[in-house]
């Protein structure tokens, strides 16, 4: 029984030796990404233009030419913001007006 013991006892020690080290590998991981990801996010950062509004001409060209326009979620794409306004406000109000059923 005591020899049985000692074996457990070391058997232990190893198993808690191996936990620290994992525990030691994944904080220098963890470390390493964060590392990464702040770095990328610099990188995106620096690289990041400034969004143009699509304006008809660009739509007119691409129609055109055939070159693509930016894409909807992409950082190279804004609305062009008075027509954009003005519709969304057109909207906003005839709807706010149906609602309160006023013509």
């Amino acid at each position: 029984m005591e020899l049985e013991n000692k074996e457990l006892r070391e058997r232990l020690k190893l198993l808690e030796k191996q936990i620290e080290n994992a525990s030691r590998l994944i904080t220098i991981e963890n470390q390493s990404l964060a590392a990464t990801q702040q770095q990328a996010a610099e990188r995106q950062r620096k690289e990041e233009l400034p969004a143009e509004p699509v304006k008809p001409e660009a739509v007119k060209d691409s129609e055109r030419t055939g070159t693509p326009l930016p894409s909807l979620h992409s950082p190279f794409w804004a609305p062009d913001l008075e027509p954009s306004l003005k519709t969304g406000i057109t909207a906003m109000t005839a709807a706010v007006l149906e609602l309160m059923g006023k013509e």
